[in-house]
């Protein structure tokens, strides 16, 4: 998807590419956070650690996607249906995530 819907014009001009495009700009930012708190410097460790700096990446991702739908409702598709499989399967993170 970052390959190609962030180049694709049509694609950015639908609710879920616009809001698409905005969460990579939080999910980016979380990815190079990662690679600083990461052992390994592993670009997605904050998507499964259980370290607590891990955690708060995936609400802090999680609370601008809440708010990203609020402006681009049909992006809670792509949010629910792609990005937040990613997601380590913490239930204590997920049950934070309010229903769409």
């Amino acid at each position: 998807m970052k390959e190609q819907w962030l180049i694709n014009p049509e694609i950015l001009k639908l609710d879920s590419g616009k809001g698409f495009k905005e969460i990579m700009e939080y999910w980016d930012y979380a990815s190079a956070l990662s690679t600083e708190y990461s052992s390994t410097q592993n670009p997605d460790w904050w998507l499964t650690s259980e370290d607590p700096r891990a955690k708060t990446l995936r609400i802090y991702v999680a609370n601008a996607a809440n708010g990203i739908i609020e402006d681009y409702p049909e992006f809670w598709g792509v949010w629910t249906g792609v990005l937040l499989k990613l997601y380590r399967d913490d239930q204590e993170v997920l049950d934070y995530f309010p229903e769409g």
